[in-house]
């Protein structure tokens, strides 16, 4: 691995890249956290009709926290939570500074374009 590399200055490089990832992941994992506490929050506390403003208001201020617009913020959850949910691996590899989010994002899309496998009996 690159990490080993004898050269401090590429080993450098490599460490501050997975510390980069590693806080790309923190950033991600805890939005989901956030929207996840807080969608629980709402769906014990207030009726039907409220509730989809409210969580909308929730993932506003997740998307200010960012910087991000709110379709930017939409397009992030979509491929966190499909990471998180359905690629264990990917999520994983995410955790522990493997990957980064951009090619978490670019997995998750290649996810969506799978399709589901037939089981013939």
């Amino acid at each position: 691995m690159i990490e080993s590399s004898s050269d401090v200055r590429v080993g450098l490089v490599a460490e501050l890249r997975r510390a980069n990832a590693l806080a790309e992941y923190r950033r991600w994992s805890g939005m989901l956290e956030y929207l996840d506490a807080e969608t629980a929050r709402i769906e014990r506390e207030l009726e039907p009709r409220a509730r989809e403003l409210e969580i909308a208001a929730v993932r506003s201020v997740i998307a200010q926290a960012n910087g991000w617009s709110e379709h930017q913020l939409a397009a992030r959850l979509h491929e966190a939570e499909t990471a998180r949910d359905d690629l264990p691996a990917v999520w994983a590899a995410f955790g522990d500074g493997e990957l980064d989010a951009a090619r978490v994002s670019i997995i998750a899309a290649g996810a969506w374009k799978l399709e589901p496998v037939k089981v013939f009996v």
